[in-house]
């Protein structure tokens, strides 16, 4: 966590990689944007080879990664890298830039406002009890993480439709920069009562699955006590992870203290963004019908291992205040451990 009385150097090393990391997440999202004068064709919008029935991949973020890795290989030709993509190029094993092109595809290929049509979606949303939030149909986002020895430097994460910053350096704290160019510091998160508390999910791959439904009952069990904010993923997974650490200081439409989420990948979740306002993030994965849970590490990917593939395997996380997160995660092992 931060000590909100430093200040960064803009012209030192930390300071010149996250100017460039800024101007490389905008020039992204314009292109991006290029993309987007409404729905893309059939042809540049397609599902992905992992069996997915809602993971899209378009022309845009191949486009969009593009032209990060070249920027990258340009300011940091040392450096490794990985995108959602393209997958991995390791020069050096210990430092690495980590892309998400276009985190929400489906939005901003308009693909999953069209899927949400069908019967069957439209009554797993209803049985679930989850809602559309307004005004996150267009909340898609560019993001990149610097990671040194496994942990987080720099991240940024850009709206594009927005033309919102959010950034975060290592023991400097995370910033909030509005389309005006205002910068707020985002202030250090306060204990709060569950009683006063609001928890988001985002369950959005696993809708489809027949098993689906009763083990998402016994999930919202464990947060009980809680107002259960559930929402069917319309927003990027970035700004999802994000929105317990920044909610109330800005206008995201989502409003929770606690986040949880079924699959989130490596590129998914700005850990640093959420623990430079000094929020909290906890891995889950079972094995052989039992919980392993533990503190969110990029080791656990394996991303500097060439002969693993580790970084592709997605993981549920709970994230947000982290004395709500400490109290999620122990009802969650009381029930399902």
């Amino acid at each position: 966590m931060s000590d909100q009385n430093n200040s960064l150097d803009l012209n030192s090393e930390q300071g010149k990689r996250l100017t460039f990391m800024i101007q490389t997440a905008r020039r992204a999202g314009e292109i991006l944007k290029s993309y987007r004068p409404g729905v893309l064709s059939e042809g540049e919008v397609s599902l992905k080879d992992d069996g997915s029935k809602v993971d899209w991949v378009t022309d845009a973020d191949f486009a969009s990664e593009k032209h990060i890795f070249s920027q990258v290989n340009e300011f940091d030709p040392e450096a490794s890298q990985i995108g959602e993509e393209d997958g991995r190029v390791i020069n050096n094993p210990n430092r690495f830039y980590i892309t998400d092109p276009l985190d929400g595809t489906g939005i901003f290929s308009g693909k999953l406002q069209s899927a949400i049509k069908n019967p069957q979606a439209k009554a797993d949303i209803k049985e679930l009890g989850m809602k559309i939030i307004p005004g996150s149909f267009n909340k898609y986002c560019v993001f990149l993480s610097y990671v040194v020895d496994n942990e987080p430097q720099v991240e940024v994460a850009y709206a594009p439709e927005f033309e919102e910053t959010v950034f975060a350096v290592k023991d400097f704290g995370t910033f909030y920069q509005t389309n005006s160019g205002m910068l707020l510091p985002l202030s250090t998160l306060k204990k709060k009562p569950v009683s006063e508390s609001v928890a988001g999910f985002g369950f959005v791959k696993s809708v489809l699955k027949e098993s689906y439904l009763e083990r998402y009952a016994q999930v919202i069990e464990a947060f009980n006590g809680f107002e259960i904010e559930r929402t069917f993923g319309f927003t990027s997974s970035i700004y999802e992870c994000m929105a317990p650490t920044f909610s109330e200081q800005t206008n995201s439409p989502f409003r929770t203290d606690v986040y949880m989420h079924n699959q989130i990948y490596l590129w998914d979740l700005p850990s640093l963004l959420i623990s430079e306002v000094g929020g909290k993030s906890m891995m889950i994965q079972e094995q052989d019908g039992k919980l392993e849970i533990g503190g969110y590490s990029h080791s656990r990917f394996k991303i500097d291992n060439p002969n693993s593939e580790d970084f592709k395997e997605p993981y549920a996380i709970v994230t947000g205040n982290p004395w709500l997160v400490d109290e999620v995660i122990a009802s969650l092992e009381t029930r399902l451990g």
